[in-house]
C-alpha cells in the first residue's frame, strides 16, 4: 500500500481527474447553467428556522446572511454530487439511511391504535407490564461492625420490648443510627433487592402484617421489620398502563414497517454475499 502511495503515475492520474473536474466546471456553457431557486416559501422556512432559535424574527441583513448561506449549501450539496463526493462515504450512507428509516417509520405511526388493538397487544404481552408487589413498612437497624452477637441480642431484646408495649418505644432512636430510612412505602420488590439485597426482599415477602418481626438480615447488618402493608403483584388493566402499551406498540411497529421495507426493497437486487475458501487471505 505504501509503494502503491507513492507511486508517480497515481499521482498523475489523480492531477489529471483533478484537472479535468475544475476544467469542466469552470467552462460550463452559461446557456446550461442549473437552475437555483430561492422561493418565497424557502425564505420564510429559513425566517421561521431563525426564529425559533432567537426568538425573533430576522432583519433584512440577517435574512440575506440566510438565503446567501443556504445558495452556498446548495451550490455545494451539487458540486458534491456531480463530483462523486458522496460515493463510498460511510457518514452519507448512515444519513440516508437515517432519513429513509425515519420516513417509513413515520408513515407506519400515522394512524393511532385503537383500544382494541391496545388490548390485544397487552394480552399477548401480559409479563411486560405486569404491575410488580409492593411493601410498605418499618424497620430498625442494628449494626454488626462490632459483634453479629451482640447486634442479635440487642435486636432480640427490642423485639419483646415491642411486642409488650410497642408505644413505649421511640421507634425513631431505637436501634443504631444510619442513613436507612425507617420508614418505606410502596416499595417494589426489585427496588427493595437493589437497597436491602435479595434475602432480605424475600424475607418482608413472607412476613405476617400488623407486627414487629425479626432479625432479618441484609447487606448492611440486621434489622427488626414491621410490615404494614403488602401488595401483591398482577395483571394490570389497560386504563392503568395505555401510555407504556401505547409505546410498546408503536415500537413494534416500526420495526415491522422497517422489517417490510427491506424485504420488498430486496427483491430488486440480486444480492450475492461471497463466501470465504480455504486459499482466501485472512
Amino acid at each position: 500500500m505504501t509503494r502503491l502511495i507513492k507511486e508517480p503515475l497515481l499521482h498523475f492520474l489523480l492531477l489529471g481527474a483533478l484537472v479535468f473536474a475544475g476544467n469542466a466546471w469552470m467552462n460550463r456553457d452559461a446557456a446550461s447553467k442549473d437552475e437555483l431557486i430561492v422561493s418565497l416559501a424557502q425564505q420564510e422556512n429559513l425566517a421561521r428556522t431563525f426564529s425559533r432559535t432567537w426568538q425573533r424574527l430576522p432583519t433584512t441583513e440577517e435574512l440575506d446572511g440566510l438565503i446567501r448561506d443556504y445558495v452556498r449549501e446548495q451550490i455545494a450539496y451539487r458540486e458534491s454530487l456531480a463530483l462523486g463526493l458522496d460515493k463510498e462515504d460511510i457518514i452519507i450512507r448512515r444519513r440516508m439511511r437515517q432519513k429513509l428509516e425515519l420516513l417509513t417509520e413515520d408513515l407506519a405511526t400515522l394512524a393511532p391504535p385503537s383500544d382494541d388493538e391496545l388490548k390485544v397487544w397487552l394480552d399477548s404481552h401480559p409479563d411486560d407490564f405486569r404491575l410488580p408487589a409492593s411493601s410498605s413498612l418499618q424497620q430498625i437497624y442494628f449494626s454488626i461492625d462490632d459483634s453479629m452477637a451482640a447486634a442479635d441480642q440487642a435486636a432480640g431484646k427490642l423485639l419483646s420490648l415491642l411486642a409488650a408495649d410497642e408505644s413505649a418505644i421511640d421507634i425513631e432512636s431505637a436501634g443504631d443510627r444510619s442513613l436507612l430510612p425507617s420508614q418505606l412505602k410502596n416499595v417494589s420488590d426489585r427496588e427493595m433487592r437493589s437497597i436491602f439485597g435479595g434475602e432480605f426482599a424475600d424475607e418482608v415477602a413472607r412476613l405476617e402484617p400488623g407486627r414487629w418481626s425479626g432479625p432479618v438480615r441484609s447487606g448492611y447488618g440486621i434489622h427488626l421489620i414491621k410490615l404494614d402493608n403488602r401488595i401483591e403483584g398482577r395483571a394490570p388493566t389497560l386504563e392503568e398502563v395505555s401510555d407504556a402499551v401505547a409505546r410498546d406498540w408503536f415500537a413494534a411497529r416500526k420495526a415491522q414497517a422497517i422489517d417490510a421495507l427491506y424485504e420488498q426493497l430486496a427483491e430488486k437486487y440480486a444480492i450475492t454475499i461471497e463466501q470465504a475458501t480455504e486459499t482466501s487471505p485472512q
